[in-house]
Parts: structure tokens; C-alpha cells; sequence
């Protein structure tokens, strides 16, 4: 049977069964090397028409025949093995100079070591240039193991894995094309997404298809950030969820998380301006709809609470005139008690200080000012408004529960405590009048009553700071005393 090797002018013959496969091949490398000399003799010394090669194996009987049949105008070099050249040029001079010693001997079998050491090297080097995604450099070094011993170890898996680079390096470059073309997600079968995750399904150490998926997730993260700064949070939101389906690492996308929140933080500062503006100018409306945008962005509760609650406090009190009275319902039934709507404005808040007292405290003066109205109660807190407070909800007050209270002792002329002594009673220790200010309560029953005027009336009451007390009592005037 004649099978033709290389371009055709280096030309063997064996039969069916082949005993030593990789003594055939060193056997055409020496064949190809011999016709190559043959043809740099002029005389024809090599140039016997028909040879025969006898026992190639080692106590065998077959018999191997060669027949080289060179055309008349046949190339100076053979191809085939002989023309196979590694870019390393040390390692190519090692593998000219092992296959010249195997042309001269092919059963030296030292050699043969030799040379499977070098191409183990060579396939090592393939797997090297694969990993690294560099297939363009360990394809050249194929054919060299590839014509001399196909049969490597591990040559074979070598070659499926070029087969898979070559395909992930298609995908590869779709993908690449699908992420410049704005195509991340969509098409599902035609995305950047799509073609990054085949890549690396095929190739798992593919660090390419891993940076494809790296630069996926960020091309998501820079569509949420794009929305959040045009105020669309909610697809902000939808953009970065898919962002974190993309990949493990999910510090990229709480990163852009956090500046999203600075975004949200920043549109909230405006929104808070702009209600307050509204509430101030009376455009309650306009108050109402900043407000909604604020909710929108959400985690801001605490906020729009306050902010409705002083819209609600200027839509009550907003319309009426300073000095006007008004009384609050209560939902179990009555009213709270008058409240007075004080006016903003200014004032020097302590006194000058006089030469006939160094122990005034009130120094320095100083001017305060009142930004926004308030309602103050007309008169002080009576016995039957903290009466009904009591019956309504059974609350006891410390006096009562301890026993006693301080009175003025008119004889002492002291303060000095008295057994039995709470609310009901007037500063001597005798029953109070109803229209009487309640006395011999401490703060904790004042707190428990104002937070029960704010439940029942739905507004919030509390008590006057001392500035504002101060603002209202001095009705403008600026002398140490009220009388002058």
C-alpha cells in the first residue's frame, strides 16, 4: 500500500500491522532526511531505484518496504518533519540535532527519551499559552508533536482544548461586540451576557469570559447610577439588582449602592427646602406634593413624619391672626383648654443688670427670635382641665402615690410637707377651687398629660420653651419687671 507523506516526494510503504508506530515515523524522518542528502549528491552514490529495509522490529519476520520515486524536478528540501522548526530557537537547535541522531540511528533509544522530554516541554508550553488565553502562539507548536508523536500523553487533550479556545474565543469576541452595541441583557440569546456565560461554561479558567461578566456589571451599575441621577431610584434599583445576579462579587454593586443613597440623601435636603419654603409661603399644596416625592424615595419616615406634622400645624394655625383664640376637640368628648396663636417676631431675651443687685442672672442680653408662630394656652393649667385628664384615664400622680406634698406654712413661713396633699389641692394644702392652677405635680405628670392632649386632639402639645415664655410675657416690652 503507498500513502504519500509531506508534498509528495518522500514516499513510504508498511504493511497492515504496525508493531512500532513511532519507529515508522523516525524511519520517515530518516528516509526524508536520506533523500534530502540524496539529492545534494551528484554522482547517485544514495540512488539505488529500488531498496529494501529489512526487520524493523525486533525478532520480527514482516518485512518493510520503501520505494522513493523522485520526480525529476523535486524540491532541495524535503517536507514532512524535516521542514518542523519550535520558535524557541534553543529548544529548535536541540530538536534538529535529536532528529539528525535518530535519522543516523533510529533504534537509539536514549535518544527516542530525549526526545520525548522535549516535546513533553513543547506540550507543556501549549497548556502554558492556552491558560493564558494566548492561542495564537501555541497553535505553531501543534504540528511539531503532531508529526512526531501524536501519541503524547496528554497531546490529545491538548488538541480538544484548542478546538474549545478557538470556540470561547468566538464568544468571546460576540460578546464584545453585543457590550459595544448596547446590547447587555437583550436579546437573551444574543447579548453580551449570553456570550460571556457560554464562553466561561465552556472554558471555567477562562479569565476572559470573567472580565466580560466584570465588564457586564459594570455597564449595569452605570445605567443605575445614570438613572439615579435623574431622580429614577426605582429603576435605579431594578438595574442594580440585576448587577448583582451577575457575578459573586457584590462590592461593585454595594458600592454604587452607597452612592445611590448619597443621591437619595441630597434629593431629600431639597425636598425638606422646598416643603418648608411651601409651608412658610402658605402654598400648602405645593407642600403636599413635595412631600409625596420625598415618600417616593423611600427610608425617609422620619422625616416626612415631621414635615407632615408641621404642615398639618400650619394648615390648623396657618389661617388665623395673631391674638386669636381657639379650643382643640377632644375625641372623648370636650375640648383642651383656649389657645392663644402668638405671632413670630424678636425680642432681648434676659436684662441689663442693675447696681443695687450683682446676683442677676439674666445677663447677658441677648436677642432671640421667634421664626414661626404658636399657640400658647391663655391661662395656666386649672384643676378641672387636669380633673378630666385624671378621670379620663385613671392616671395617678406622684403626690398621690407618695403620700405628700410641699405647702406653704404660713406660720413657719416656709415650705414644708404635708401628708395627703396632691393635685386637688391649692398651695396651703386646702381643697382647690376648680378654676385654680393645678399644683403638686412634678414633670413625668406633666408629660403624661400633654402626650394625652396630643392623642386625643391629634396635634401636638408641649410645653414652652423658656424663650418663648419669655416672648410672650414681656408683650414687647424690654423692662426688668412686667409692672416697669
Amino acid at each position: 500500500m503507498m500513502e504519500a507523506s509531506g508534498k509528495g516526494n518522500c514516499m513510504f510503504a508498511s504493511k497492515n500491522t504496525l508493531k512500532y508506530s513511532t519507529r515508522l515515523i523516525l524511519l520517515g524522518v530518516l528516509l526524508c532526511v536520506s533523500h534530502s542528502q540524496a539529492q545534494q549528491d551528484p554522482e547517485g552514490v544514495n540512488s539505488t531505484d529500488n531498496r529494501r529495509i529489512e526487520r524493523l522490529g525486533e525478532g520480527s519476520t514482516d518485512e518493510w518496504e520503501m520505494d522513493l520515486r523522485l520526480p525529476p524536478a523535486a524540491s532541495p528540501v524535503s517536507s514532512g518533519v524535516a521542514e518542523l522548526k519550535l520558535p524557541d530557537e534553543e529548544q529548535n537547535q536541540k530538536l534538529k540535532q535529536l532528529l539528525s541522531k535518530l535519522a543516523a540511528n533510529p533504534d537509539d533509544t536514549r535518544v527516542l527519551g530525549q526526545l520525548n522530554t522535549l516535546l513533553a516541554d513543547v506540550l507543556e508550553q501549549i497548556n502554558t499559552l492556552m491558560d493564558a488565553g494566548s492561542i495564537e502562539q501555541a497553535e505553531p507548536l501543534f504540528p511539531v508533536i503532531q508529526s512526531i508523536n501524536p501519541g503524547l500523553a496528554g497531546f490529545g487533550a491538548a488538541k480538544g482544548r484548542l478546538k474549545t479556545l478557538r470556540e470561547v474565543n468566538q464568544l468571546l469576541q460576540s460578546g464584545d461586540d453585543a457590550l459595544v452595541s448596547g446590547r447587555i441583557l437583550e436579546p437573551e440569546n444574543s447579548s453580551a451576557l449570553y456570550f460571556y456565560t457560554m464562553a466561561l461554561n465552556k472554558d471555567a479558567q477562562s479569565e476572559l469570559a470573567r472580565k466580560g461578566l466584570e465588564r457586564v456589571q459594570r455597564a449595569l451599575i452605570e445605567q443605575a447610577l445614570e438613572s439615579a441621577s435623574e431622580l429614577d431610584f426605582e429603576t435605579a434599583e431594578v438595574w442594580l439588582q440585576q448587577a448583582s445576579a451577575i457575578r459573586e462579587d457584590q462590592k461593585p454593586v454595594e458600592d454604587a449602592r452607597l452612592q445611590v443613597s448619597e443621591f437619595k440623601r441630597e434629593r431629600a435636603v431639597e425636598l425638606q427646602e422646598k416643603v418648608l419654603d411651601a409651608i412658610n409661603s402658605g402654598n400648602f399644596n405645593l407642600a403636599d406634593f413635595n412631600i409625596i416625592d420625598l415618600m417616593a424615595l423611600g427610608g425617609q419616615e422620619s422625616l416626612v413624619k415631621s414635615l407632615l406634622a408641621r404642615l398639618e400645624e400650619a394648615r390648623i394655625y396657618g389661617g388665623f391672626e395673631a391674638g386669636q383664640v381657639i379650643s382643640d376637640v377632644l375625641r372623648s368628648g370636650g375640648h383642651a383648654p383656649d389657645i392663644v396663636i402668638i405671632d413670630a417676631g424678636s425680642f432681648l431675651m434676659g436684662s441689663k443688670g442693675r447696681t443695687d443687685d450683682t446676683n442677676d442672672h439674666e445677663e447677658p442680653q441677648h436677642r432671640v427670635t421667634i421664626k414661626r408662630g404658636f399657640g400658647l394656652g391663655v391661662r395656666e393649667v386649672t384643676v378641672a382641665d387636669f380633673q378630666l385628664f385624671i378621670t379620663r384615664t385613671g392616671y395617678r400622680t406622684a403626690a398621690e402615690l407618695g403620700g405628700s406634698s410641699s405647702i406653704y406654712d404660713e406660720g413657719a413661713g416656709r415650705l414644708s410637707k404635708r401628708n395627703g396633699v396632691y393635685w386637688k389641692h391649692d398651695y396651703k394644702g386646702r381643697e382647690a377651687e376648680p378654676d385654680l392652677p393645678v399644683l403638686h405635680v412634678n414633670a413625668y405628670d406633666v408629660q403624661a398629660y400633654l402626650e394625652w392632649l396630643s392623642l386625643e386632639t391629634g396635634k401636638h402639645y408641649r410645653l414652652p420653651s423658656e424663650a418663648e415664655y419669655e416672648y410672650v410675657a414681656r408683650a414687647g416690652g424690654s423692662s426688668t419687671y412686667w409692672w416697669g
